[in-house]
């Protein structure tokens, strides 16, 4: 008789069992497999091999040893709504078979790693250590909550605030997978950006999308007050093909991982929309002085 695969609900049983002696951390994904809409045979797996090759690393850098077992499930019911284009049992082995292929040597304390169009279970998620990479942007975050914002995932918890630690990455952004998006206490404290902006005083009511609040607020104002100086002291902004030179000096500061640091080490609104605190002002200063440079 073959012996059978464990499912994600074999690993749960078990990590309550052995909870007491091996503290286990659950990493969950939302939307890793809708990225098609042909068959299997034109099946890219984008965001699936963003998650191997990019934020699994990132995340199990981050996995402090007090956990000695991390499970890793991604769900996606979404996808069964595409029965009419594709196989969607074909679709499932072949995310599966990616998935251990790629687990060969990667890091002993997985036990589980599995994909299914099952929807999460949040009562179970929530007893447990867990992350969850919302790449199917199911949640929105209120201060202090995270709320189901899509009623096809789970209408009876719709807008009811939930106790999980979520974090949206972007849609099928990698430059955003390979940043800071939470840390992990050597105890086992999660805290992602979402928190942080939080703490640091930026979300005071309902937020959709977290990322999309850092680029179009956070660093809208830290460029506009860029922009202004240089066009104070440039007389405008050189227009090029380029974008002009001030686009290529804003652009080189990467001022979105500097954010997240800033964000990360816990400094207030404040202090984050300050320019001058920021590494790269003296440079800019410079240049902002170099008759050279229009």
């Amino acid at each position: 008789m073959s012996k059978r695969k464990m499912t994600i609900n074999d690993a749960f049983s078990k990590m309550h069992i052995n909870e007491r002696v091996e503290k286990t951390f659950t990493i969950c994904t939302t939307g890793i497999a809708d990225n098609t809409s042909g068959s299997i045979d034109s099946y890219e797996l984008g965001i699936v091999n963003i998650f191997l090759f990019i934020m699994l690393p990132n995340i199990l850098s981050r996995i402090p040893p007090i956990f000695t077992r991390i499970i890793i499930s991604h769900h996606d019911i979404m996808f069964n709504a595409k029965r009419d284009k594709i196989n969607i049992p074909d679709i499932v082995y072949t995310i599966n078979y990616r998935l251990s292929s790629y687990m060969q040597n990667v890091d002993s304390r997985i036990v589980s790693h599995t994909f299914t169009t099952d929807s999460l279970n949040i009562d179970e998620l929530i007893s447990v250590s867990h992350l969850v990479i919302d790449w199917a942007h199911i949640y929105d975050y209120l201060p202090g909550h995270t709320i189901i914002r899509n009623d096809a995932y789970d209408y009876s918890m719709m807008k009811k605030p939930l106790g999980i630690r979520a974090l949206y990455p972007n849609w099928f952004d990698s430059s955003i997978a390979e940043l800071k998006l939470f840390e992990i206490s050597p105890t086992g404290e999660i805290i992602t950006y979402i928190d942080c902006l939080e703490n640091a005083g930026f979300i005071k009511q309902l937020i959709t999308n977290p990322i999309e609040f850092i680029e179009g607020t956070i660093i809208w104002k830290i460029k506009s007050t860029l922009m202004e100086m240089w066009r104070s002291t440039k007389g405008g902004i050189k227009v090029t093909e380029a974008g002009g030179r001030f686009d290529e000096i804003y652009y080189s500061y990467q001022i979105f991982e500097k954010v997240l640091d800033k964000l990360f080490a816990n400094e207030t609104s404040v202090q984050i929309l300050d320019i001058t605190t920021y590494d790269f002002y003296k440079h800019f200063i410079e240049m902002l002085d170099d008759k050279d440079i229009f």
